[in-house]
């Protein structure tokens, strides 16, 4: 569970390797990325490519379809679950985008929640108030590197956040599920007793046996 885990989130540098794969002379490349972590552990993936024109004009002009960088996440070929995929040029910004949906990013280790951090993210900062974990990725593709930044951004409900170094391990807990309201509780309890008294009349009906030809059943 927990290299799927990592695949599903930091290590969707499999699609930051096929772009720093494609066939340009790569300069000055930028690339930032966005996980929000919901609070049932799957997130919310942003993948941002930043380039210089000439190399953005090239990649466009050779690779006029996007998704097919997106092959390899299908569901067949991934050991994640990824859902909404997206990808889109943005000529006004030079940037290739990509949008998704990975299942259970975070693992629930029942008294708190894990996710896992490549070796090629180098820990930048933790701000336990806007509960995000911040990285610079450290990516060296065929035609040159990427800098920018990662950002793990956690459940609004997410506390005792924290970073361990040792394990590559962002650590958080969420609270514990509020158990059903006083009403809520009434109503269950009067199905209940609902179900448990026509249970009671079907068994207190006498069997009705057929009487036999000619005879009356007794009064």
């Amino acid at each position: 569970m927990r290299a799927n885990c990592r695949i599903g989130l930091s290590s969707m540098i499999l699609i930051v390797m096929a772009v720093a794969a494609a066939p340009i002379a790569w300069s000055a490349n930028r690339y930032d990325a966005t996980f929000d972590v919901q609070p049932n552990g799957d997130a919310k993936v942003e993948m941002i490519f930043t380039l210089p024109m000439a190399e953005y004009t090239q990649m466009r002009s050779n690779l006029p379809m996007l998704h097919l960088l997106l092959r390899d996440l299908a569901s067949e070929r991934s050991d994640i679950e990824v859902r909404d995929r997206d990808a889109q040029y943005n000529d006004a910004e030079r940037t290739v985008d990509f949008t998704m949906l990975a299942l259970g990013g975070a693992k629930n280790m029942g008294d708190h929640w894990e996710i896992d951090v490549d070796k090629d993210r180098v820990f930048s900062n933790l701000n336990e108030s806007e509960r995000t974990v911040y990285f610079i990725p450290n990516i060296e593709g065929e035609m040159g590197s990427f800098q920018g930044q990662e950002n793990y951004v956690l459940p609004d409900a997410a506390t005792q956040i924290k970073w361990d170094k040792g394990k590559r391990l962002i650590t958080y807990v969420m609270p514990v599920p509020a158990a059903p309201s006083a009403p809520g509780k009434m109503v269950l309890w009067a199905l209940a007793a609902v179900f448990i008294l026509a249970g009671a009349a079907l068994l207190a009906m006498p069997a009705r046996r057929a009487a036999p030809a000619g005879e009356k059943e007794e009064e």
